[in-house]
């Protein structure tokens, strides 16, 4: 007992109040506590000697040995003791009386609220664990076939073939297919979430990937002279070569001609509508907003603003189309577009604790299917930031 009194006077000496530790506990555990008050309560949740009195107050084992001394505790000697120096054990009792009393009647709820805050922390520590499990996975195979017919088909585990007037899906894991027969004329629309991602071929056996929160729409069958699809979103094209019939991909900026090529389409609504990589071959856009006409060649790229406004940069191709291969890169990219590909993959929002976050820059190359949890690691390691999961939310801060 004397050296609970001994470390709680040292514990008074360092926090000066115990009063005041209490309110913090509580204004952290019940109210609305600012940082300040957070990092006080961490500081004092960590304190290993606080932490080792509340343990033992909480430990039965330990309060039975030490109260079971008390069983042998000899009254008569202590009494004589008293008789010959009732005065300075007098002064010496009546302190630790009063030391042990507001020891007790501290300790008790300090105990409870350092347990609580314990508790708390550990509660919050597993939320962030189960909320970057529920939020933080990568994208997977996901669409919905939308039919001419209206028709809602969930292409999870099948994949899809454009036959002519038709349309075949596979199951997964099984040799079962099925046709769809579709009108002439009619336009079918394949539709990818957010967190999502699809593979199909065209009847013309054009390859198609289609990124994140994209939409595709495509005729039941093409006509004689033309190929046309009509493209919302990241998608990325290997085009069949056929010389007489043009493949033409239209966009709310403008339209895509091509004859045989490789290339991706970055068509979010975001201040720069359309983004046209070429791998190869050779493409041509035009303006819907300007009438603006240009034409690029392997490793160049096409962008075009609100305004028409079309310019055309050498790339690396691979920062742009590398997706479709599994992964993401960045070179020199700022926070912004980063987590912005990010929340779009992993189908979660992200927030800035201020704007001149979004401004810090960043390069490397990462696994698409790596857990969301891994990039922001990453980032942290390189980048003076934090992050915290809120309510399926991540919270950009320094």
């Amino acid at each position: 007992m004397y050296n609970i009194c001994e470390k709680m006077t040292e514990i008074v000496k360092t926090y000066r109040n115990l009063n005041s530790i209490l309110v913090l506990l509580q204004n952290v555990l019940w109210g609305k506590p600012d940082q300040a008050e957070k990092d006080a309560a961490e500081e004092l949740a960590e304190n290993p000697e606080i932490n080792r009195i509340c343990k033992e107050l909480t430990d039965y084992e330990y309060l039975k040995e030490r109260l079971g001394q008390y069983d042998e505790f000899d009254s008569s000697s202590v009494f004589h003791k008293f008789t010959c120096r009732v005065r300075p054990a007098y002064f010496r009792t009546r302190l630790i009386y009063r030391t042990l009393k507001y020891a007790a009647i501290l300790l008790i709820p300090l105990t409870v609220c350092i347990l609580l805050w314990n508790t708390k922390k550990q509660t919050q520590e597993n939320n962030v664990f189960s909320q970057a499990t529920l939020y933080g996975q990568p994208g997977k195979s996901s669409a919905t076939l939308k039919l001419a017919s209206g028709e809602l088909i969930d292409l999870a585990d099948r994949s899809v073939h454009i036959g002519a007037n038709e349309v075949l899906v596979t199951q997964a894991n099984d040799s079962t297919t099925y046709t769809i027969a579709s009108q002439t004329g009619s336009w079918n629309e394949l539709i990818i979430p957010r967190g999502g991602e699809y593979r199909l071929t065209l009847e013309d056996g054009t390859k198609i990937w289609l990124n994140s929160d994209s939409k595709l729409r495509f005729p039941a069958s093409f006509s004689k002279d033309l190929r046309e699809v009509y493209a919302e979103g990241e998608i990325y094209f290997e085009v069949k070569h056929n010389s007489t019939k043009k493949f033409v991909i239209h966009t709310k900026a403008g339209d895509v001609k091509v004859y045989g090529t490789s290339f991706g389409i970055r068509s979010y609504n975001t201040p720069t509508p359309i983004i046209v990589t070429l791998v190869d071959g050779c493409v041509g856009f035009t303006s819907s907003v300007s009438n603006q006409q240009r034409k690029i060649k392997a490793g160049e790229q096409i962008t075009a603003d609100r305004a028409g406004h079309i310019q055309v940069n050498e790339v690396d191709t691979q920062e742009w189309v590398a997706w479709k291969d599994g992964l993401f890169v960045f070179k020199n990219r700022n926070l912004h577009y980063i987590l912005d590909e990010l929340s779009r993959w992993y189908n979660v929002d992200v927030q800035f604790s201020e704007p001149e976050l979004e401004k810090l820059t960043f390069t490397g190359i990462l696994n698409r299917y790596e857990n969301i949890d891994t990039f922001m690691e990453i980032l942290e390691g390189t980048q003076d930031i934090r992050y915290r999961y809120n309510q399926g939310k991540i919270i950009i801060f320094r």
